[in-house]
C-alpha cells in the first residue's frame, strides 16, 4: 500500500514538472502577442542593424583611406589632400551614423519591444 502511494506521488510530481515545462515553452514563444508591436519592433530592428552595417562600411572605408594616405607617395600633394578629405568626409559620416544608431535604440527602447537587449553604448568615432 505505502508502495502504491509512493508510486502514486512520483507519478503526479513527473505530470507536474512536464506540464509545467510546457507552459514554460509556450510562454517563450508567445512573447509577444500584439502583432502590431511586433512588425514596429521588427522594422525598427530592421533599421538598426542596415545602419549598424552602414557604419560598419564607413569605418572599412576610413581605413582604408588611411591605408592609402600611409602609402602614397609623399610627391603626389594633390592625392594625399584628397584622400584626407574622403578620410574626414567618412568620419564625419560615420559620426552622424552613430548619432542615428543611438537614437533609433532610444526609439525602440520606447515603444517598449519586449525582448531586446541593446548593446552597451561606446563613444563616438574619432
Amino acid at each position: 500500500m505505502k508502495l502504491l502511494k509512493i508510486i502514486g506521488l512520483l507519478v503526479i510530481l513527473f505530470l507536474n514538472n512536464v506540464y509545467c515545462q510546457e507552459n514554460a515553452d509556450l510562454l517563450r514563444q508567445n512573447k509577444i502577442s500584439d502583432p502590431s508591436i511586433s512588425a514596429n519592433c521588427r522594422e525598427l530592428l530592421k533599421q538598426r542593424n542596415d545602419r549598424l552595417t552602414f557604419k560598419q562600411r564607413l569605418l572599412a572605408l576610413r581605413l582604408r583611406a588611411e591605408n592609402l594616405i600611409k602609402k602614397a607617395p609623399p610627391n603626389r600633394k594633390s592625392v594625399i589632400t584628397k584622400l584626407k578629405i574622403n578620410r574626414d568626409a567618412v568620419i564625419r559620416e560615420a559620426s552622424l551614423m552613430q548619432i542615428k544608431i543611438a537614437n533609433l535604440e532610444e526609439k525602440i527602447i520606447r515603444k517598449g519591444c519586449p525582448g531586446i537587449t541593446l548593446e552597451p553604448k561606446k563613444e563616438l568615432i574619432k
